[in-house]
């Protein structure tokens, strides 16, 4: 990327006093935001990079977190070359206009599964879609495993230049996570030989329920409860009510023994590895690439999974497999600390491809900034 100046960047975030908005274990919206804060450092033809967001005078807690700058929505017009939107949209048209008038561009960073977002609020009346407030976007960058539901999708609302972003990770922020709560989060056989399995699925969408980990756990069960403790199935208490959750659990081998299945709350993963679980158990549709997959790899416990993407890591099973899915529970209880050894350069590998310091993900998020400069602005 060759541009003949030094870019000031901005990357859109909620507002400083929106309540639970920062925390970076909701989601991983928050932790993308960093992560491209901290990539866009490393190019050289970016100057400075600004988060967007009113503060009413506030301390920003990302900013705060990763030593950025804020820049109120109203100034940020006059003073970015680029901004990224990243679900949080401050500019209407007006301040579209004007950022294109000065030379800017104008990205939609989508960083999840848009589509599916959208579409549940339009079926189930759900918060959390994303829907544009002005028209003029330069390019939408995606993940590249969110393709082929938004591609389509994101050309019609956004820009029908469509671009592939690098999946990006970095254990920094968990790392310094485990470290603010006190917590070792590194793997250790579990001290009495049984695992207490743990569901972290976010059960808020179609993408990530608590189903499939728990018909996963009941084939562990069946075939050899000697291997499992329990399994608390986490983010689930605003269902502990609900008459679909109850009667399935009562309905199961694991669930007949008093105790063996919890529902718990939501809590920061780096608080609940190596403390209170020693084995996640998780079922992911149409999201191949989460962060807690990252993040319980990293730290060295058995993550069960059904992505395809990372399939040569951890005990993968296919999607909608619950059969698949209790075996792979079985063989982790039984030699994951051979298998943890036997999958180390995978590990490596999966780590690096999606590292902040590889040349390749530099290389293309200078690319993806230059193609944006590559064409006149765009019209609203």
């Amino acid at each position: 990327m060759s541009l003949g100046k030094r870019l000031v960047v901005g990357i859109t975030a909620a507002a400083a006093d929106q309540p639970g908005a920062h925390d970076l274990w909701v989601g991983s919206t928050n932790q993308k935001r960093l992560l491209l804060a901290m990539m866009l450092r490393r190019l050289p033809d970016v100057a400075e990079v600004l988060l967007v967001a009113p503060t009413g005078g506030a301390v920003h807690p990302l900013a705060a977190w990763a030593g950025l700058r804020v820049v109120e929505p109203a100034d940020a017009v006059e003073m970015l070359d680029l901004l990224i939107e990243c679900d949080a949209k401050w500019l209407n048209q007006n301040g579209f206009d004007r950022l294109h008038r000065r030379g800017g561009r104008i990205i939609a960073y989508v960083p999840d599964n848009l589509m599916l977002r959208n579409m549940q609020e339009v079926v189930h009346g759900q918060t959390g879609g994303d829907i544009p407030v002005a028209q003029g976007y330069d390019a939408a960058w995606l993940h590249p495993q969110h393709r082929h539901m938004n591609q389509s999708y994101c050309a019609a609302i956004y820009s029908p230049q469509v671009r592939d972003m690098p999946q990006l990770w970095s254990p920094i922020m968990a790392e310094r996570a485990a470290m603010e709560l006190g917590n070792n989060p590194f793997w250790r056989p579990p001290e009495h030989g049984k695992f207490v399995l743990g569901c972290l699925d976010g059960n808020a969408n179609v993408s990530d329920g608590f189903h499939f980990p728990l018909l996963a756990a009941e084939h562990a069960w069946r075939t050899d409860r000697s291997a499992i403790s329990r399994l608390l199935l986490f983010n689930t208490l605003h269902l502990q009510a609900a008459a679909h959750v109850n009667e399935m659990i009562s309905e199961l081998d694991i669930g007949a023994t008093p105790g063996t299945v919890s529902l718990e709350g939501r809590f920061n993963t780096m608080l609940m590895l190596g403390r209170e679980i020693q084995m996640v158990v998780a079922h992911r549709w149409a999201d191949q690439a989460p962060h807690l997959f990252f993040e319980t790899l990293h730290f060295g416990w058995p993550l069960v999974h059904n992505s395809d993407l990372l399939a040569d890591v951890g005990y993968h099973y296919a999607t909608f497999d619950p059969i698949g899915g209790g075996a792979a529970i079985l063989e982790a209880a039984r030699d994951h600390a051979a298998t943890h050894a036997r999958q180390a350069q995978a590990r490596r590998a999966l780590f690096w491809q999606a590292s902040l310091d590889n040349p390749a993900n530099q290389r293309q998020v200078a690319d993806l900034i230059a193609d944006a400069f590559a064409r006149p602005p765009a019209a609203a």
